[in-house]
């Protein structure tokens, strides 16, 4: 079997034809040309071919969790999907032919016509949520293979794709024994991956050490299987998030440094960043590249526990309400509280020609597909479907061509046993926190770093936090992330929004006037500044 990060499919029933991209190896069998990055194919087995499409930090792992499985037999392609949506396949119609890609853009190098026209719905996910949904790409021509789904193509069947519901399938029984079994259940599976960890001479993981509980959990465990850990923490002495990270690397003894957040991160990394994020691009979240500039070689490990509170259901909490009995009203509350004010939507979604509820109809249509029995298990699939293939999924790909990524949360048999439980404990990170206070309850004692009051011994230390935090604590961390401070930031925002018309027309054919309510939302703008950025880099291709 081939490993790979990277690949191209060319499927034609005229038979197989050149695919002309340079890096990749490339092979034609029958009616097939696929062509990937990586170590070359066994000898031997004549016209058949099988590839993991996996995140090149999962190459090294005897069972990566977060993949796409490949072959081609019989004159027959067929594709098992990532069940967690995590790695991207796309694919794409162009007359006869039918393409499939791991990153969007080596789709549109290959056959540039596929870049247009936009997909005027996508672009309005993208400025009210921050990023596409579902199967959405801003290509309307290129759709994303649906996550664990089945696809098959042959000459005579064309292509063909089934869903699975495999997340939805065979829950386990949580309800009885629960809390003691539940918890040893979930702490047996971060031990399996922790355990299959590669461990080069002389390298010792690392790990980016929050105040949160998912960083918590991945480093107690490690410590007690003897693992040794090297952990940072990216901020400032007086940041909430630091004081508590300091407090649990001495619980743990852990080897731990406090690193100020370096200049341009973002600038340095952006042709990549944009490669691996289909032009959603939001700075505020790219702290997590900040670990591309860690003094460790090529291929060290880094555990990565960003997102675990998120994919066990702590969301819950945030779009259950009181009057929301049934799953149209949960979908639209999910539409309303992940997105921008309702009016600014409605004000978009008119500019760009749409419905005021084409959103809502979407979310509800893709929820109604998923047969899920409870409305929290709805909600759960929409998270890992939506918000955590963008904020989760493009963190492998940012950091995969440095590190060797373990994310032992992302695991399909540990997110079955949290869509199987009760929405009650899924709120308000209960989850966590009972696992800690039965495995690690100093850790327990020690707060979230969102819920932290006070975090320091005394009423005055917290007095000082506070007056430091109000006086000197910038209002947003664009400083960090982009090396500007916030006026530079907002002009070049600014100038993305006034340049808007005019990439649509010059990159896309198309004609947008934006609503100034709308381009007034630094949320907003922010959106069209990644847009933007990710237009022009496109217009290079086509």
């Amino acid at each position: 079997m081939i490993v790979s990060d990277r690949l191209l499919i060319r499927l034609s029933p005229r038979g197989a034809a050149e695919i002309e991209a340079t890096g990749f190896r490339c092979r034609r069998l029958g009616q097939a040309t696929i062509a990937w990055m990586g170590e070359d194919a066994p000898a031997g087995h004549g016209e058949e071919i099988e590839i993991l499409d996996t995140f090149a930090a999962e190459t090294a792992s005897s069972a990566p969790q977060i993949f796409n499985r490949i072959a081609w037999r019989d004159d027959t392609l067929t594709i098992t999907s990532d069940p967690l949506n995590l790695k991207p396949l796309y694919v794409a119609r162009d007359g006869e032919e039918v393409f499939f890609a791991s990153r969007l853009l080596d789709l549109v190098k290959l056959r540039p016509a596929l870049a247009r026209p936009l997909d005027r719905e996508a672009l309005l996910a993208l400025l009210v949520f921050g990023h596409v949904l579902d199967e959405q790409t801003l290509h309307q021509r290129i759709r994303r293979l649906p996550a664990d789904s089945a696809a098959t193509w042959s000459t005579a069947a064309g292509l063909q794709t089934t869903l699975r519901h495999g997340l939805i399938s065979d829950l386990p029984d949580v309800m009885g024994a629960l809390a003691h079994s539940l918890l040893t259940d979930i702490d047996a599976i971060i031990s399996d991956h922790l355990h299959a960890l590669p461990m080069p001479t002389g390298q010792r993981p690392i790990i980016a050490l929050s105040g949160g509980f998912d960083s918590r959990i991945l480093a107690a465990r490690a410590r007690a299987m003897n693992i040794p850990l090297q952990a940072y923490t990216y901020g400032r002495w007086r940041d909430r998030d630091a004081v508590i990270a300091r407090w649990i690397a001495r619980r743990l003894q852990l080897d731990h440094q406090l690193l100020p957040y370096p200049d341009d991160v973002l600038r340095r990394h952006r042709a990549h960043f944009l490669d691996v994020t289909e032009g959603q691009d939001d700075p505020s979240l790219l702290q997590i590249a900040n670990l591309l500039s860690l003094p460790h070689p090529q291929g060290t490990v880094l555990l990565h526990g960003y997102g675990g509170g998120s994919l066990l259901g702590d969301n819950i909490s945030n779009w259950m309400h009181d009057n929301a009995q049934n799953r149209p009203a949960l979908l639209a509350a999910i539409v309303r509280k992940s997105g921008i004010p309702a009016a600014k939507a409605s004000a978009l979604a008119s500019s760009l020609g749409l419905a005021d509820d084409a959103l809502i109809r979407r979310v509800s249509a893709a929820a109604e597909v998923e047969a899920y029995p409870y409305h929290h298990q709805a909600l759960m699939a929409w998270d890992l479907k939506n918000r955590q293939r963008r904020f989760i999924g493009e963190h492998f790909g940012l950091l995969g061509h440095r590190f060797k990524v373990r994310a032992p949360f992302y695991d399909a048999r540990l997110m079955k046993l949290c869509m199987a439980l009760p929405a009650g404990l899924l709120e308000e990170r209960l989850l966590d926190r009972l696992y800690l206070k039965q495995f690690f309850p100093r850790l327990a004692q020690i707060p979230h770093d969102q819920e932290a009051t006070p975090v320091l011994p005394d009423v005055k230390d917290e007095l000082l936090m506070a007056l430091i935090d109000k006086l000197l604590r910038p209002t947003n961390i664009w400083r960090y992330t982009l090396g500007h401070d916030d006026q530079e930031a907002q002009r070049l925002m600014t100038e993305s929004a006034a340049a808007l018309s005019n990439i649509m027309r010059d990159v896309w054919d198309e004609a947008i006037d934006l609503p100034a309510a709308a381009a007034s939302d630094q949320r907003v703008r922010k959106r069209i500044w990644g847009f933007v950025d990710y237009s022009r880099r496109l217009a290079k291709l086509i």
